[in-house]
């Protein structure tokens, strides 16, 4: 029986060492092929004046993220499986007679700055890891758990021959459960990041498919109304009303009442695009506490938990929208001008109610 223990944990661990190595070795390739992809984009889109030719040298280093998917109390085996590169982010670094003479940041293809590489100053740290290190250059990366994060640079990951994060700030090596308590103090912590971002995810996915879909959400938008057509107060106020009926069950002398109160608001204050995701504002001005004295508590945290969701969702179909017009291949004031109109033709059915 012992004998038969032994060996269904040795085939285990050899299973376990076998996709280990698979993984590793998918992702190494990925890597490398992400490199080649990114090196040839720099080359077409640079002149044939400029510093990208082949007497020089050049580093790719890929940003990497942690697929939302994965276990986070997961270990390495797990890790390699879940790692993602995000194919839009890449330290370029140039290089002449083995001194850095530039660096380069890729960003967003469908961004203002599309199939273009924009100058950018680095971490001296991080030049001072890709100088000195032992590890393999070929498979260090930068890696953040969260894709808003990418932009911060401030932590490495080599691959070879295990996984290793390298954290700029201090120059520390960790392993993935030090760096997590490091950079948030606890385990617990990360993995309530990881649902919040998760139901973000979800309502994105749930509610925004299309370029039609972004365009429903910001007509129903009263800020985003209010940026194009500031002198209409009472348009926006319908729009804020008609927004709170369908986001909570309330009632028809609530909202008579509300009307009343903010009406009162209206003269003199300027309507912005900063709704606080714990407060509520309107034409400039704190509302919470008109709010607050009218809705019922359980009416107020389902209001604000839904605007919240509301927001979320207009930022994203605002990019949408940008997107969609960047894919055209407008630029510049082009770019804004068709922005403008796809809004203004947004808002028609608005007016003509």
């Amino acid at each position: 029986m012992n004998n038969k223990i032994k060996h269904i944990f040795f085939f285990s661990l050899l299973f376990c060492s076998t996709l280990f190595s698979q993984n590793k070795s998918i992702l190494e390739k990925n890597i490398l092929n992400f490199k080649k992809k990114v090196l040839s984009e720099l080359k077409q889109s640079t002149n044939k004046n400029e510093s990208i030719n082949d007497s020089y040298t050049v580093e790719i280093i890929p940003f990497l993220e942690l697929d939302k998917s994965a276990n986070i109390l997961s270990n390495d085996f797990i890790l390699y499986e879940h790692i993602l590169i995000n194919e839009y982010k890449a330290e370029v670094i140039i290089k002449y007679n083995n001194r850095i003479i530039k660096s380069l940041t890729r960003v967003d293809a469908y961004s203002y700055h599309s199939r273009v590489f924009i100058k950018d100053t680095i971490n001296d740290k991080f030049l001072d890891v890709l100088r000195d290190t032992n590890f393999n250059t070929n498979f260090i990366c930068f890696f953040n758990f969260f894709n808003h994060e990418l932009a911060s640079r401030k932590t490495l990951i080599s691959i070879d021959p295990k996984i290793t994060f390298i954290e700029l700030e201090d120059n520390q090596l960790y392993d993935f459960h030090s760096i997590i308590k490091y950079k948030y103090g606890s385990v617990e912590k990360l993995i309530e990041k990881y649902k919040k971002e998760q139901y973000k995810d979800s309502l994105i996915i749930n509610n925004l498919t299309c370029l039609d879909d972004a365009k429903n959400i910001i007509r129903k938008c009263p800020i985003t109304y209010y940026e194009y057509y500031p002198t209409d107060t009472l348009t926006v106020l319908n729009m804020f009303l008609n927004q709170m009926n369908d986001l909570i069950t309330i009632q028809p002398s609530q909202l008579k009442l509300l009307r009343k109160l903010l009406i009162e608001k209206i003269t003199s204050y300027r309507f912005v695009d900063d709704c606080s995701f714990k407060k509520v504002r309107f034409l400039d001005r704190e509302i919470d506490y008109v709010v607050s004295s009218v809705l019922t508590d359980s009416q107020y945290v389902t209001y604000i938990k839904k605007l919240n969701d509301f927001i979320t969702l207009r930022s994203e179909s605002k990019q949408f929208i940008s997107k969609s017009v960047l894919q055209t291949g407008l630029r510049n004031s082009a770019w804004i001008n068709e922005l403008d109109k796809i809004c203004k033709e947004i808002f028609c059915s608005v007016n003509a109610d």
